[in-house]
């Protein structure tokens, strides 16, 4: 790509035809469109491989493609909620970086891991009640959580999560996959995480 065709790109900020023309984009193809300051998916095709729109200043999700094939990864904007997204995922979602409070608006179901690294969210209260499964991992280091992390057990294809405390990953992860609610809460409570001991 020439300097003046990345000069363009920063100018027009959108996906417009003359954009995804840029990129390389065809119908169903993947759009890779990192650090473009994009402020808005207005203009994004129905139809996506995989979406790659990473570092940008997107603020919401309105006019996210109604079918992504792949991966999702949006780290690194200003993005609030998760509302938006569809109800499935086929592949990884990466939301890191972007000041999300709450599971509210997340896809029922992930395709892959699920990234929200360094986000807002303090709580994992009633993570069941927003995910059915995840077909993967959960990545929430540099996450200011403070309580119930129960709910992580009734996730279906869960096989782990990173957070900053090893303690409480540790216990966590020995108990995910299996179901046993009362044990990690007991095991929980024994080594002095009391408030993550909830759903």
């Amino acid at each position: 790509m020439r300097l003046a065709e990345i000069k363009l790109l920063e100018e027009e900020n959108k996906f417009d035809r003359l954009f995804l023309d840029r990129i390389g984009f065809r119908d169903g193809g993947n759009i890779n469109a990192q650090g473009l300051n994009i402020v808005s998916l207005k203009g994004c095709p129905d139809n996506v491989n995989n979406l790659y729109v990473q570092d940008n200043l997107i603020d919401s999700l309105e006019f996210f493609p109604k079918n992504v094939q792949g991966n999702i990864s949006l780290s690194g904007n200003k993005i609030t909620s998760f509302k938006g997204l569809p109800r499935l995922t086929m592949g990884a979602l990466r939301i890191a970086g972007n000041p999300i409070t709450s599971f509210e608006g997340c896809p029922r179901d992930i395709g892959g891991n699920l990234n929200i690294a360094n986000t807002k969210i303090t709580s994992f209260h009633n993570i069941h009640k927003f995910i059915n499964s995840i077909n993967g991992m959960i990545y929430a280091h540099c996450c200011d959580l403070q309580d119930s992390m129960l709910g992580l057990l009734k996730i279906q294809g869960l096989t782990s999560i990173i957070i900053d405390d090893s303690n409480l990953s540790s216990i966590l992860n020995s108990f995910i996959g299996t179901g046993d609610l009362l044990a990690c809460q007991q095991e929980l409570i024994d080594k002095g995480f009391e408030d993550f001991a909830k759903l």
